[in-house]
């Protein structure tokens, strides 16, 4: 599982058990036990839920079994790894003992993290100081001093900015959005949206293999376009630079997260954006064809489309026959 960059270290925690979740591991006794942010109201019910589930299931009122600690999120050493559990969809989890006797997750990207830059002693304790995180939808344990630590203290951080205003977007600027990827904003356009059904057409391979049809399409007004820059590109590199093919991402979006304005970075105009795109895509299917490959995918016609804020679209000629 991949780390997400989004999210925030809480200040506060309550965690929710009950008797029934005492138990022993490797000679340990461990007590499981959910790990929420105290100060958020729907996980505080979540954590209840399930400190009350395994209890009742035995056919008791758990109500008054339901163990809520609060304390706040300060740092603490040496957990230790007992185990390692495996979930379904081949997902899997280490589990560690907290000095309290609480027994929680790690992460293999926490733990593998922690093995190359602090150490495992003896025992199975961690060396540095840990904190309780959310990642994602997730809580986990992260150590306080690794880049994932740092990454969501500036997510934290980058959580309390408001929102950019979509008619405060400047076009060449880069900014920012909550999960630390960056955006060059091009300009407001007007593009079009694929209307189509999904229909069962069987082949010798695939006897329920399913394909796309095109029906139509219809007008879509004052969208927002931008250019993903990679977390690798230089500033002085052309974010539509052909010699770096697949290094540039062409998003178009009626919403946005952007909390940060970077400042300028390039400017270019929807035409140059739209060009760079064919020349991508054509290029693409050189090197397909090259390969051997049969079967070929067909452009974006939003971006084929796309024109300035009030234009009018450009419907491309490949759209109008499958639209036949």
């Amino acid at each position: 599982m991949k780390p997400s960059k989004v999210g925030y270290i809480p200040e506060r925690l309550a965690f929710f058990t009950s008797p029934s979740k005492k138990f022993t591991v490797s000679d340990t006794q461990v007590q499981k036990v959910y790990v929420a942010d105290a100060s958020n109201k729907k996980t505080r019910e979540t954590g209840k839920n399930w400190a009350d589930y395994t209890y009742r299931r035995g056919g008791e009122d758990a109500d008054n079994e339901i163990q809520i600690t609060e304390r706040d999120n300060t740092p603490f050493t040496r957990p230790q790894i007992l185990s390692l559990e495996y979930r379904e969809q081949g997902g899997r989890a280490f589990k560690v003992r907290l000095p309290d006797g609480y027994y929680v997750d790690m992460r293999d990207y926490v733990l593998l993290e922690l093995i190359k830059d602090a150490g495992i002693s003896a025992g199975g304790y961690c060396n540095g100081e840990f904190v309780f995180a959310i990642m994602g939808s997730q809580m986990t344990l992260v150590r306080v001093g690794s880049q994932m630590h740092a990454d969501l203290v500036a997510s934290g951080e980058n959580k309390k900015l408001k929102p950019i205003s979509k008619k405060d977007l400047v076009p060449g600027h880069l900014y920012r959005q909550r999960n630390g990827e960056e955006f060059v904003f091009i300009g407001h356009i007007d593009t079009i949206k694929i209307q189509g059904h999904n229909e069962n057409i069987p082949n010798e391979r695939w006897p329920y293999h399913t394909k796309f049809i095109h029906d139509g399409w219809a007008t879509l007004k004052n969208q927002m376009l931008f250019v993903e820059k990679s977390h690798w590109q230089k500033l002085e590199k052309d974010i539509l630079d052909l010699n770096n093919f697949h290094t540039f991402n062409i998003v178009i979006k009626s919403s946005h997260a952007l909390r940060e304005d970077l400042g300028y970075f390039e400017q270019h105009s929807v035409e140059e954006v739209r060009n760079a795109y064919i020349a991508a895509f054509e290029k693409d299917m050189v090197q397909a064809k090259e390969a051997g490959r049969k079967s070929f995918d067909l452009p974006k016609f939003e971006i084929l489309a796309m024109v300035d804020k009030g234009e009018e679209p450009i419907i491309p000629e490949e759209l109008k026959k499958l639209c036949k």
